[in-house]
C-alpha cells in the first residue's frame, strides 16, 4: 500500500529533545526523514531507534539546501517538515491522517500547521505563542525550499503556491532562551547572515530577516528597529515590502503605539485601499478603542474588497486572510458582546464555508444553534455546511458535540464514525460520561496510559469516579498526574473522597475548581455540579462562573452568580463589564455606563472601556475625566487622530 505522510528533518546535536519528538509522530508517520548535519552527541543513535533512514550531510550554511536533501529521501504522498524540538499530541494522530487521506493533491496547495511556541527565560517561565507556518505538502509536485535563511517553500516549475490551513497542531520549546543560548543558535544565524553580506552584500530582505530573528525572541524593539531599515529602502520591486509593513504596524500594537499604526496604515496601505488590508487595518485599532460602530463598518469592507477582487484576481497583499477569517472573527465577536445571535451566526457560517476545519468557529457556532435551535434544524444546518460528511468531519463533529453536552446530536454522529477508538481519550471519556456508559469508562480507564499530562483528562477521571465509585486505576492517575498537574489533582482528590477542598483559597485554586465545575455543567451532571460549587462557594469561583454563563448566553444564571458577587461587593472587572453590555443591548444606556465606569475603577489600564465610555457617554465631565485618564494610561494616544 502507498505510503501516507513521510515526516522530514533536519537535525545536530538534539539528543535533549530529539526522542521526545520522534515518540510523538512514531504512530503518525509511514517514514521519518532524518538528516544529520554533523551531531558530536548520542543524536543520531536516538534516531536509528526511530527509523534506518539517518543521513548524513554536510552543514554549508544553508537551510534551505538541508531542507531538500531530507525531501528528496522522502516517498509518501505527503511531506511534513519539523525540528527536533517540536513534538505533537499523539491523541490527534487518527486526525491528521483522516485529514490527509481525505484532501486532494494538486501541485499548487502547501498547507500550514500551527506551531504554538513557549517563549520565555526557561520552560518554567514562559508564554504561549501561536504561528500559522507552511510545512505540509504533497511530496512528488516540485515543491521544494529556497533562500539560505528564513526558508520559502516554491514550486520549481512557477507555480503560483496556494495556502490552506491543516488540522495540525504542533508544540515548539526551541525559542526558550536556555534553549538558544545553549545550541548557539544565535551565533548560528548570524554566521549565516554574515556570510550573505559578504557574498552579496546586506540587502534590506536580510535586514527583514533579521527582524524577524528579533521577533522571534521577543526583542520588539530590536526587531522594529531592523524592519524600518529594510522597509526604508524598499521599492515596488521588492514584494515582501507589504509583509514587512504589516510587521512594523503590529509591533506598532503592540507597543501601544496606535498613533504611529494608524499613520503607517495611512501613509502607506491606503494607496492600495482596493485591498482589504487596509481596512482590517483600520477596524482593528478601531476596535482596541472600542469605537465598535466603525470598527464593524471597516470589517465589513474588507472582505467586501476582497469579495470584489477574488472573481479577477489575487485578493490580498499579504495574507488572505485580511480579507476573510481576520474580520469575520472579529465581526462574529463584536456580534458576541452586542448579543446579537443572527450576526454571529451570519459570520461563524462565512468563516466555516472558507474553511471547514475551522474548529473554534465550529464549535461556538453548534454551541449557539443547538441551544436555540431543535435537534432536526442543527442538523439540516450541518448538512449544508458539510455536504458529504467524511470521517474527520464525522471526528470533529462528535469530539465538539461531546464537548458542549449535546447528547442526542452527538449521538447521532457518534454512530456514523468507523471506529470511534481513534477520538481523543478524553472525548471518549466525556462521552461515556454524557451518555451515562459506565462499563466503558472503566474500560477506558485500564487504557489510559500512565503519566498522562492533560488537565481535561485527568477532569474527566475524576467526575466519573465521583459519579461511579473510586477505581484502582484512577488512584494510579492521580498520583502520576501529581508531578505535572499537582494543584488539580490535589483538590480533584479531595472532591473524589469527600474531603475539605481547602484552608485557604488562590487564583490556580480557583480555576481549577472552576473548570470542573463547568465540565459538569457541560456533560449535564448538573446535581454533582450543584455539590462541587457548594463546597467551594468563594467569590473568585462565582465571579468565573458567572462569566462563563454569561459567555455561553445564559443570562439567567449568570444573573444570579452576579447578584451574589455584588451583594458581597466582590464582583470583578470581567462580570461589571459584561453587566455594562447586557444593559447597553438592553438600550439601559445610563445603567450600563454605571458598571463600565465600575469596571474602569477596577482595570483603568482598558483602552477599550475607556474608549467605549467617550463615545458613549453624554456628560461632558465624566468624558472630560476618562479621556484625560486614557491620556495617562496611554500618554502615546494624544497623537491618535480618531479621538480627536
Amino acid at each position: 500500500m502507498e505510503k501516507l505522510l513521510s515526516i522530514c528533518m533536519i537535525v545536530k546535536n538534539e539528543d535533549d529533545v530529539l526522542e521526545r519528538c520522534l515518540k510523538s509522530v512514531n504512530d503518525l508517520a509511514d517514514e521519518l526523514i532524518i538528516v544529520d548535519t554533523g551531531s558530536t552527541d548520542s543524536t543520531k543513535k536516538i534516531a536509528a531507534l526511530y527509523t534506518d533512514h539517518v543521513y548524513d550531510f554536510k552543514w554549508v550554511n544553508d537551510f534551505s539546501v538541508a531542507r531538500n536533501e531530507s525531501i528528496r529521501h522522502a516517498t509518501s504522498q505527503w511531506v511534513l517538515v519539523l525540528d527536533a524540538d517540536e513534538y505533537i499530541n499523539p491523541d490527534d494522530i487518527a486526525r491528521i491522517r483522516l485529514f490527509l487521506q481525505e484532501e486532494a493533491i494538486t501541485p499548487s496547495s502547501i498547507y500550514t500547521i500551527s506551531v504554538v511556541s513557549y517563549v520565555g527565560q526557561s520552560i518554567h517561565s514562559t508564554k504561549l505563542t501561536e504561528a500559522s507556518i507552511p510545512r505540509l505538502f504533497p511530496n512528488f509536485q516540485g515543491i521544494q525550499y529556497e533562500r539560505p535563511i528564513h526558508e520559502q517553500l516554491i514550486n520549481t516549475s512557477g507555480e503560483t503556491l496556494r495556502v490552506t490551513a491543516s488540522p495540525i497542531t504542533v508544540f515548539h520549546t526551541g525559542y526558550i532562551l536556555d534553549v538558544i543560548d545553549k545550541k548557539g543558535k544565535q551565533q548560528r544565524n548570524e554566521k549565516i547572515f554574515s556570510e550573505l553580506k559578504k557574498k552579496t552584500g546586506f540587502t534590506p530582505y536580510d535586514h527583514f530577516c533579521v527582524g524577524n530573528e528579533f521577533s522571534v525572541k521577543g526583542d520588539l524593539k530590536k526587531a522594529l528597529y531592523s524592519y524600518e531599515r529594510a522597509f526604508s529602502k524598499t521599492t515596488s520591486q521588492h514584494p515582501w515590502r507589504f509583509d514587512c509593513a504589516s510587521k512594523i504596524w503590529n509591533i506598532f500594537l503592540k507597543l501601544d503605539r496606535l498613533s504611529d499604526a494608524w499613520e503607517l496604515n495611512e501613509k502607506f496601505f491606503k494607496a492600495y485601499d482596493n485591498f482589504p488590508e487596509y481596512h482590517c487595518f483600520q477596524g482593528i485599532i478601531y476596535e482596541q478603542m472600542g469605537m465598535y460602530g466603525k470598527s464593524k463598518s471597516a470589517f465589513e469592507k474588507s472582505i467586501q474588497k476582497a469579495e470584489q477582487l477574488s472573481a479577477k484576481s489575487k485578493f490580498w497583499l499579504i495574507n488572505p486572510l485580511y480579507g476573510s477569517s481576520i474580520p469575520l472573527n472579529r465581526l462574529a465577536h463584536l456580534a458576541s458582546i452586542e448579543q446579537d445571535l443572527n450576526s454571529f451566526v451570519y459570520y461563524q457560517t462565512k468563516i466555516l464555508q472558507s474553511n471547514p476545519n475551522e474548529y473554534n468557529a465550529l464549535s461556538q457556532l453548534l454551541d449557539v444553534l443547538a441551544n436555540h435551535e431543535s435537534v432536526q434544524s442543527v442538523q439540516q444546518y450541518i448538512d449544508k455546511l458539510y455536504p458529504e460528511l467524511k470521517q474527520r468531519d464525522l471526528h470533529m463533529l462528535v469530539s465538539i458535540l461531546t464537548n458542549i453536552g449535546q447528547t442526542e446530536l452527538s449521538k447521532i454522529y457518534y454512530s456514523e464514525l468507523n471506529d470511534p477508538s481513534l477520538l481523543r481519550m478524553e472525548i471518549q471519556l466525556k462521552y461515556a460520561i454524557l451518555h451515562d456508559q459506565q462499563q466503558v469508562f472503566r474500560a477506558l480507564l485500564k487504557s489510559i496510559d500512565l503519566p498522562i499530562d492533560q488537565s481535561s483528562t485527568l477532569r474527566c477521571v475524576a467526575a466519573g469516579n465521583i459519579l461511579w465509585g473510586v477505581c484502582e486505576k484512577s488512584l494510579e492517575i492521580f498520583q502520576t498526574a501529581a508531578n505535572e498537574l499537582s494543584i488539580p489533582a490535589a483538590l480533584y482528590e479531595k472532591l473524589i473522597h469527600d474531603k475539605e477542598i481547602l484552608d485557604e483559597w488562590s487564583d490556580e485554586q480557583s480555576l481549577a475548581i472552576f473548570e470542573f465545575a463547568s465540565e459538569l455543567f457541560l456533560l449535564k451532571k448538573y446535581e454533582l455540579f450543584d455539590r462541587v460549587v457548594q463546597r467551594a462557594e468563594h467569590s473568585a469561583l462565582l465571579n468565573l462562573l458567572a462569566n462563563f454563563f454569561f459567555k455561553k448566553n445564559q443570562i439567567d444564571l449568570s444573573v444570579n452568580y452576579y447578584q451574589i458577587v455584588l451583594e458581597r461587593n466582590e464582583l470583578t472587572a470581567s462580570g461589571c463589564e459584561n453587566l455594562a453590555f447586557l444593559h447597553f443591548n438592553n438600550n439601559l444606556i445610563d445603567d450600563g455606563l454605571v458598571f463600565l465606569e465600575r469596571a474602569i475603577e477596577l482595570g483603568p489600564d482598558s483602552k477599550q472601556l475607556l474608549g467605549y465610555y467617550i463615545s458613549h457617554s453624554n456628560n461632558e465631565t465624566k468624558k472630560l475625566h476618562y479621556m484625560n485618564l486614557l491620556y495617562d494610561y496611554f500618554p502615546l494616544l494624544r497623537k491618535l487622530s480618531i479621538i480627536k
